[in-house]
C-alpha cells in the first residue's frame, strides 16, 4: 500500500473524519461531468466490402487531466486505419485509444472498418469513454444501416411498376376513348 493510503486507512480507523473528507476532496476530479462528451459519427448505410470511417469526437474540459477511449464495432468487421496511436485489441474485439494526458488530449479519435461481403444487416457499435474517473457512454450514431439494393435494382423495381401502373391507365384511356367516338 501506498504512504497516501497508509495514511488513509490510519486515519479512518482512528476518528478523523475531516482529513478523510479532505483527501477525498484532494483526489476527486475537478471536471464537470455534464461538459464532458463523445460522439460517433457513422455514415448512414454501407455495402458490404466498402470501408466506413468511425469519427469519435472528444469533447473534455478544462481540467481534464486524463482520457481513455474504447469502441467495438460490429464482430467480424475488419479493423484499420486506427488515429492518435489506437490499438485493435482482437480478444475483446474493441478498439483502444490513450491514455492521453493534458495537453496532448485529441479532439477526436477514429478508425476505418469494413463489413464482410457476406454482411447483410445492420452493423451496431459500442463504446465509451473515460475523462478522468467518469465513463461516459459513446453517444451520436450507434448503427449502421444494412446494405441497400443496388440503385440499378431499385431502378428497374420502380421502371416495372410505372409501366404497368402507367400502361394500364394509358391502356383504359384509349378504351374511354376509343368508345366515346364510336
Amino acid at each position: 500500500m501506498s504512504a497516501v493510503g497508509d495514511r488513509l486507512k490510519r486515519n479512518t480507523t482512528r476518528r478523523s473524519p475531516m482529513i478523510l473528507g479532505a483527501i477525498f476532496v484532494a483526489c476527486a476530479s475537478s471536471t464537470d461531468a455534464t461538459a464532458q462528451t463523445a460522439t460517433r459519427t457513422l455514415p448512414a448505410y454501407y455495402a458490404p466490402g466498402d470501408t466506413l470511417s468511425v469519427v469519435i469526437d472528444l469533447v473534455s474540459p478544462a481540467g481534464t487531466i486524463a482520457v481513455g477511449a474504447e469502441d467495438a464495432p460490429p464482430a467480424g468487421w475488419t479493423v484499420s486505419n486506427i488515429s492518435s496511436s489506437g490499438e485493435f485489441d482482437a480478444q475483446s474485439g474493441k478498439v483502444k485509444w490513450g491514455p492521453f494526458f493534458d495537453p496532448s488530449i485529441p479532439a477526436s479519435v477514429s478508425y476505418d472498418v469494413s463489413p464482410p461481403t457476406s454482411a447483410s444487416s445492420a452493423g451496431c457499435f459500442v463504446g465509451s469513454v473515460l475523462f478522468d474517473t467518469t465513463e461516459v457512454a459513446i453517444a451520436g450514431a450507434a448503427c449502421v444501416a444494412g446494405p441497400v439494393p443496388a440503385a440499378s435494382t431499385w431502378g428497374l423495381a420502380l421502371l416495372a411498376l410505372l409501366v404497368t401502373i402507367g400502361g394500364t391507365l394509358i391502356l383504359n384511356d384509349r378504351v374511354k376513348a376509343d368508345r366515346r367516338v364510336h
